[in-house]
């Protein structure tokens, strides 16, 4: 899934800045590895970027995805971003509400922004909280800023992006027991 760019895909083109589309132009699913690197190479030459950068609709697109498939599997949304969200209170309220489900939601912010918001999203300080005084039941998102720390060094980057993914995994299993 894309977000934050004008999809200007050869069968569906558009000239309005879209928060959820698929990478490929047509399909929300690809197969393996080759199937993603190849739905980006498309979205590539295809999206021309473009803002406010906005979360939830793809966070959205996700939970509905997952409501569709079996309970027993686990889901996990890789987000990778250049900016803070602008749509913090709606992006909670989701997390809120998908911190029920089977999922993990990683975002990777990438870039020299300042990223000191996205950091909320993480519960590493405290429990997320939405407008209406609904928390989470449990964490489900890491945050990681790539920085020069992880420049050459993928084992670092993978141990941080990855690191939190078993307890959040094994909450929701001990929720669901």
């Amino acid at each position: 899934m894309g977000f934050g760019g004008i999809p200007r895909f050869p069968k569906n083109p558009s000239n309005k800045t879209s928060h959820c589309f698929p990478l490929s132009g047509e399909n929300w699913e690809v197969d393996n590895l080759d199937g993603l690197m190849k739905a980006y190479d498309t979205s590539l030459k295809h999206v021309g970027l473009s803002g406010p950068t906005n979360f939830t609709p793809v966070i959205q697109q996700f939970l509905e995805h997952v409501s569709k498939s079996s309970p027993k599997n686990y889901h996990i949304l890789l987000i990778l971003t250049d900016g803070e969200a602008f749509d913090m209170d709606d992006i909670i309220s989701t997390i809120v509400v998908g911190s029920k489900i089977p999922i993990s939601i990683i975002i990777v912010g990438i870039g020299n922004s300042n990223f000191e918001k996205m950091e909320v999203l993480d519960c590493d300080k405290g429990r997320l909280r939405d407008r209406f005084g609904n928390t989470v039941v449990r964490d489900c998102v890491q945050f990681v800023e790539f920085s020069a720390k992880f420049k050459g060094n993928a084992e670092k980057l993978a141990k941080q992006v990855l690191g939190e993914l078993p307890k959040q995994i094994s909450q929701y299993k001990t929720l669901k027991l």
